[in-house]
């Protein structure tokens, strides 16, 4: 049981570095888009 919780809260605390990684990636590019339309 501690085992699986401990993966769990591994897997999940991964994805959300990944969200927050591809979330500032995507606000840099829409900020580049922006400024060229501009």
């Amino acid at each position: 049981m501690m085992v699986k919780r401990f993966w769990l809260l591994k897997t999940r605390l991964r994805l959300i570095l990944k969200d927050l990684e591809s979330g500032r990636k995507n606000s840099r590019s829409r900020r580049r888009w922006r400024v060229r339309f501009n």
